[in-house]
Parts: structure tokens; C-alpha cells; sequence
């Protein structure tokens, strides 16, 4: 019987006043970053470090939340790449 390896993708993402930590569902490898200036700021470093882990250890791309670069992106009803925004 052959066992499906999960999807690696970040969950248990947990916010503290000090510290934002998250796990991998594929390997349940943790991760945690301070928070030094914003939030944003510290989820943007969380993001990029399990992306680091995806391609190291999963040989695979971790599903993005950003648009891809071809897809238009409008914004109250106008496109912003159209309008040089």
C-alpha cells in the first residue's frame, strides 16, 4: 500500500505579541519569526522561509497567494497596470 505524501503548505499560523510561528502540514517542520518593526512585515518572513524549506526539502514550489505576473489586477473597477499606478 502506497502512502500519499500531504501537500506542503504553511497551517497553524499563530500570532503572539513578540512572535509569529507556523508548521508545515507535509513534515511538521515548525517555524517562527520575531516581530521587529510590523506584522506584515514578520508574515512576509515566515512566508519566505518556508518557501526555502519547500524547494530544499519538497523539491517543490510552495502555493503562492500572489497573482500571477500575467494576470491583470483591477482595483476598483480600473486597471492599475493600464493607469501606470
Amino acid at each position: 500500500m502506497l502512502i500519499r505524501q500531504r501537500k506542503p503548505y504553511l497551517q497553524n499560523t499563530e500570532e503572539s505579541p513578540t512572535e509569529v510561528s507556523g508548521t508545515c502540514a507535509a513534515c511538521g517542520r515548525s517555524f517562527h519569526v520575531y516581530l521587529r518593526s510590523t506584522k506584515t512585515a514578520a508574515l512576509r518572513r515566515l512566508q519566505q522561509s518556508f518557501n526555502l524549506h519547500c524547494r530544499l526539502r519538497h523539491k517543490r514550489l510552495a502555493p503562492s497567494a500572489r497573482p500571477r505576473s500575467g494576470a491583470k489586477q483591477v482595483i476598483n473597477g480600473t486597471d492599475s497596470l493600464a493607469n501606470g499606478v
